[in-house]
């Protein structure tokens, strides 16, 4: 079985594939992706562990260490156990003795963002009004949002392996380090791990390969248990931040089928921002 380190071309164009039998390189055809692989290889280096061990860069491409997929079945108990192990494995970078710098033009800079990503997926009305709604709360209280030495941006468990030497503890690909755009912040990882929660996975592998296996109920009480009132607040909206950008992906890579699933998941996380 394909696994999550080598499946081929993703949403966002960028190719992987195997480089030998314990080597998986990443890499894009597309200059303008070239400075972005090389800032996610550079960052996973970098930080180091939870991320894979990054064995070496050049332009527009790197490899990795091979890995051994997470082997999600669909099943609740399943789903519930990956996200406890998730969040066990994040724990290294949620580190808030030694949280980064966030520059407060930040928040200038993600509503221009957000509106940017409104103009590309031609998103209006009840779209428009209920992520500015909820971004505007998040920031009236960004200065209570918890800060960490560093996050995964991109914590869904397709994006996790397992490290069998570590006791089959988690390892992560493809990260989005921060930025000004969108710091450090742990609610950022915890709205990814919410977008598995609410059966990401599950529904690409029934795209794929589809089969019986109903979709597992959201397991969001793992997620958010233990979290702030305010980072569980912000985690909603990032969750919700994350359809919209899956949108541009799904009309990139002409999968109408995705597009639909993650207009609907985005109604229904704007339901829970205002809920």
């Amino acid at each position: 079985m394909e696994t999550s380190m080598e499946r081929g071309t993703g949403l966002s164009g960028d190719k992987v594939g195997l480089d030998g039998p314990e080597i998986v390189v990443k890499y894009s055809e597309r200059p303008d992706r070239w400075d972005f692989l090389n800032g996610q290889a550079m960052y996973m280096a970098d930080t180091g562990f939870p991320f894979v061990e990054i064995l070496g860069i050049a332009h527009g491409r790197y490899w990795m260490r091979r890995y051994p997929e997470i082997g999600l079945d669909g099943r609740e108990h399943m789903l519930r156990a990956s996200l406890i192990a998730a969040k066990r494995s994040l724990v290294r970078l949620w580190d808030v003795d030694n949280p980064r710098f966030v520059d407060q033009n930040w928040k200038s800079k993600h509503l221009a963002r957000l509106r940017e990503l409104f103009q590309i997926n031609d998103a209006s009305g009840v779209i428009q009004r209920g992520l500015l709604n909820a971004f505007e709360a998040v920031a009236d209280s960004a200065h209570n949002l918890t800060v960490c030495a560093a996050t995964h941006g991109d914590a869904t468990l397709d994006n996790a392996v397992v490290d069998p030497v570590e006791g089959n503890g988690f390892r992560w690909i493809d990260a989005i380090p921060p930025s000004l755009i969108i710091p450090a912040f742990k609610a950022v990882d915890l709205g990814k791990l919410l977008q598995s929660s609410h059966g990401w996975e599950w529904f690409i592998e029934q795209s794929e390969e589809p089969s019986k296996i109903p979709c597992p109920a959201p397991q969001d009480s793992v997620v958010l248990e233990d979290e702030t009132f305010v980072d569980i607040y912000a985690a909603r909206y990032f969750h919700a931040l994350a359809y919209l950008r899956i949108l541009r992906y799904a009309t990139m890579a002409r999968r109408p089928d995705i597009y639909d699933y993650a207009i609907n998941k985005l109604l229904e996380a704007i339901d829970g921002c205002a809920a």
